[in-house]
């Protein structure tokens, strides 16, 4: 049986147009770092990273003010998953206040959540330089930026440097072998409009290959629907997840999102309101009554 949820995803057509945001845990580093703000542009694949000590929004916010929308602009749409940091009062009241439009992803499923495939690729990078010495994790945090950046994406078939500066980094291999810098591209619209359409060719592969082991599912608002339980074992309260309920009560669709994505309102209680991916939801089917 295939899994519910086809492939399903918006693509941008400018960089800034959106950012994705998440965040990572390390060990606490030698500097007192501790966490790691991920900031990927939607368009093209753009990377910031910013090591912190804490995390919290007025960090989170500090830090995007500073490093992100002070030196690029701000974006008209901020891409998140569910966390407390994303969606306190604090961070929202700067959203608004600045005009930018938040969005949050779905929980427990997984989200084309470009921040998040970063994570992987500066893991992977933190692990080779320096697996035996991991509270210097944050040493060479802005050189892995630097060769995300000037290196060419699958997708756009560009650096995101390319994309969203007009240039790629001179880096000391040009200095030391006297290669000449890079020209900025005439018209910086044709760029993205390559961009966009070798973007395009790309998400048509990936859904074609990703369809063939998902069906395709659909609900309207007022459905009445069960979400998918996550629930954790723990011997302190006698709780086991293989005999737990594996969906909640009822709740019922009060928007479509998505083609993939809905909001959810428990009938019991109208205040919990949940956004969820379809491949968590289950039709309700009410028990017929006995003749």
């Amino acid at each position: 049986q295939r899994t519910p949820g086809t492939h399903s995803s918006y693509q941008y057509s400018y960089p800034t147009e959106a950012l994705f945001l998440d965040v990572a845990h390390f060990p606490r580093s030698t500097r007192g770092n501790k966490f790691l703000l991920i900031a990927v542009d939607a368009f093209s694949n753009y990377v910031i990273l910013i090591p912190m000590k804490k995390q919290t929004s007025q960090l989170i916010i500090d830090n995007l003010t500073t490093y992100v929308f002070c030196s690029y602009g701000y974006p008209k749409y901020l891409i998140t998953d569910n966390g407390s940091v994303f969606t306190s009062r604090l961070f929202n009241a700067f959203l608004l206040s600045n005009g930018i439009n938040a969005k949050l992803l779905p929980r427990h499923y997984h989200s084309p959540n470009k921040a998040e495939r970063v994570i992987r690729d500066v893991k992977t990078a933190i692990t080779a330089y320096h697996a035996e010495n991991q509270v210097m994790w944050d040493i060479n945090i802005h050189h892995f930026q630097m060769s995300i950046n000037n290196v060419k994406h699958s997708s756009t078939l560009y650096s995101p440097a390319k994309l969203f500066l007009g240039r790629e980094f001179q880096t000391p291999i040009h200095l030391i072998w006297d290669i000449p810098p890079e020209m900025p591209a005439d018209d910086q619209s044709e760029l993205w409009a390559r961009a966009y359409a070798n973007t395009t060719h790309a998400r048509h592969l990936q859904k074609k290959y990703y369809d063939r082991r998902h069906s395709h599912v659909t609900y309207t608002v007022g459905d009445l629907c069960l979400i998918k339980s996550y629930i954790l074992s723990s011997a302190i309260n006698n709780v086991n997840d293989k005999i737990s309920y594996k969906y909640t009560d009822p709740y019922v669709i009060t928007a479509v999102l998505s083609p993939v994505t809905y909001e959810l309102q428990n009938i019991a209680d109208p205040t919990d309101i949940k956004r969820q991916h379809v491949g968590q939801l289950k039709l309700f089917r009410k028990a017929a009554n006995p003749q």
